[in-house]
């Protein structure tokens, strides 16, 4: 993974980062990385966010157990009765 060093950070902005991380009980490097990810969020264009999330649903759809039955075929046999 690559890293990023910044110089000549300012202080107010370095002990904005480190009260953040110490409230959330985590560190100022994850606090960093969370805030990029937040920018990056807002910067995408509405389509770059649709294909986002519909990777995230393809990627989290459950897969049926072998043998399940057809959902076709249980609100075929619904109508039937």
């Amino acid at each position: 993974m690559p890293t990023l060093q910044i110089h000549s950070l300012p202080s107010e902005l370095y002990e904005y980062f480190q009260t953040r991380a110490r409230l959330k009980n985590s560190s100022l490097e994850e606090q960093i990385i969370t805030v990029l990810y937040q920018f990056q969020q807002q910067e995408e264009t509405p389509q770059q966010r649709q294909t986002r999330i519909l990777a995230d649903i393809y990627q989290s759809r459950t897969q049926l157990p072998v043998g399940a039955p057809d959902c076709v075929e249980l609100l075929r046999e619904d109508r039937q009765r």
